[in-house]
């Protein structure tokens, strides 16, 4: 556990390294998204507490985050993601996304050029976008939930934003969806069952095209940020590395290792997960995500760094 102090004197570190900086490059995982008021599993017993439900049917979240669900029992598929799909609509990006946006923006302001930076996140809330960052700035590595694709990709290659008018009635005793399940591609004489456009455990189908292209542009973004040998921060907020498939963490802990330019900033609640590698150069802060984000606008406001460039 990180006493006060220490956390004063990470919070002033961090604040001189993203007023040094040229560019910003944002990794999140679920963490970010707990100040908005959604469920973080680091446990089964995690989740089950939050699905009764799914307690009562011996299903974890590996169970019903599996494409093939959709296939053996699509009801009760789109039934859990429905109550998913719902809870992200209601929920609303907390404050500390918007100070993130601003610290990303305040690189273009000096410079007078395009956007500096890039947000790659695990997470399918698609709070990034609702809170105001650049579209063609944020890699949804997992795809997002408000966009859908065909379950049989051999019916069409299309992903689709969830139309506005979409509605999924979920039957809260059994989480089972009530019909129609969602169908598309939208305009199509033949329309076929449709699933979320996110990669699954065991997901082969996933249309990842619109999202490998971003981080593709990304990686050209973090190599000519290189190249110019100019400094950059990796703000990581809120990621874990209990998921296999979450890269959040090694894209950042890569990017520091490689680039004596690059200083990782990972902003974490659990002591395990905060520790950074090289502590020398790396900075490391134990805070909730909107905690620590608002003490680093604080830190910037109220001193003379807001004036070091």
């Amino acid at each position: 556990m990180m006493s006060e102090n220490s956390i004063n004197e990470a919070i002033q570190k961090a604040a001189q390294k993203i007023v040094e900086a040229k560019a910003i490059v944002i990794t999140a995982g679920a963490g970010m998204g707990v100040d908005s008021g959604l469920h973080i599993y680091r446990t089964q017993n995690d989740f089950l507490d939050s699905h009764p439900v799914a307690r009562e049917l011996n299903l974890s979240l590996p169970d019903l985050s599996n494409v093939n669900l959709f296939q053996t029992n699509p009801h009760l598929a789109w039934g859990f993601y429905g109550q998913r799909w719902q809870m992200y609509r209601k929920a609303l990006p907390h404050a500390g996304y918007q100070i993130a946006l601003e610290f990303c923006i305040s690189k273009r302001k000096r410079k007078g050029k395009g956007d500096q930076y890039f947000v790659f996140t695990s997470n399918v809330d698609g709070h990034f976008l609702s809170a105001g960052f650049n579209p063609s700035r944020v890699v949804e590595a997992h795809g997002t939930i408000a966009c859908m694709q065909c379950l049989d990709i051999s019916k069409s290659k299309e992903v689709w934003a969830v139309p506005s008018k979409t509605k999924i009635k979920v039957n809260k005793q059994t989480m089972l969806a009530q019909d129609p399940l969602p169908m598309g591609p939208p305009g199509s004489e033949h329309p076929t069952l449709a699933r979320p456009a996110l990669r699954f455990y065991n997901d082969k189908d996933w249309i990842d095209d619109p999202f490998k292209k971003k981080e593709e542009e990304m990686e050209a973004f973090v190599s000519k940020i290189k190249s110019k040998m100019q400094p950059f921060v990796v703000l990581e907020i809120g990621a874990g590395d209990r998921d296999p498939r979450i890269r959040v963490r090694s894209l950042g802990e890569s990017l520091a290792k490689e680039n004596d330019l690059c200083t990782l900033i990972r902003i974490n609640t659990n002591s395990e997960d905060v520790a950074v590698p090289n502590p020398e150069k790396n900075i490391a802060i134990q805070l909730p995500a909107l905690l620590a984000l608002v003490r680093l606008e604080a830190k910037l406001k109220t001193s003379s760094l807001l004036n070091a460039n």
